[in-house]
């Protein structure tokens, strides 16, 4: 049934699963297996080990505030899907410390499902170690496993495309300004990626 819900979530199938997720005790043990980090996997990157895994929002949101949200006119840390039964937040983990974050959303067009990667982070003195392909890796490898959609996009800021390039990402489209945020372009994950 969550198959069929993430392909056609505006089905009747996919609004009957976004309403059992909200009792479903099943769903709801899953949810805290997931909060309690039970999944995921380690990584070596240089001297450190860092866990990746699916985490709960309120673990990776300061992150995002501190390295995509501070400096635009954004009101607040959240989107709007971030409470979403089919949203995944994912987290690389320093022990307790986020240290890399990223969110999946599923969206819908032209009748094809997709996900759209949204608030990638990584802080600043863990630039160019390897965590955000370490993630992006990881998120795909879960995808894999776990979900009938694997079709991955992001609306990336120009100063992260070269990054995206780098894990064999490629644009689609023309660059477009995010008000209040700065210009942005459309990029697809490759087969290869």
């Amino acid at each position: 049934m969550r198959k069929h819900a993430e392909r056609k979530p505006r089905s009747l199938m996919g609004r009957l699963w976004r309403w059992h997720t909200k009792f479903c005790p099943g769903w709801k043990g899953y949810q805290k297996q997931i909060t309690a980090g039970e999944d995921g996997e380690s990584v070596t990157l240089g001297e450190r080990t860092l866990r990746l895994r699916r985490a709960p929002v309120e673990q990776i949101i300061q992150l995002r505030h501190d390295v995509i949200i501070t400096g635009t006119d954004r009101t607040t840390d959240a989107f709007d899907d971030d409470t979403s039964p089919t949203t995944r937040h994912y987290g690389a983990f320093d022990g307790d410390q986020c240290v890399g974050c990223l969110s999946l959303m599923l969206t819908q067009e032209g009748g094809n499902s997709s996900w759209r990667l949204r608030g990638m982070a990584t802080p600043l003195e863990m630039r160019g170690q390897g965590v955000g392909r370490a993630l992006i890796d990881y998120v795909q490898r879960d995808l894999a496993n776990t979900s009938s959609v694997q079709a991955l996009w992001c609306s990336a800021r120009l100063g992260a495309v070269a990054f995206y390039e780098k894990v064999g990402w490629q644009r689609e489209g023309d660059e477009y300004d995010v008000p209040g945020v700065g210009m942005h372009v459309k990029m697809i994950a490759g087969e290869e990626s």
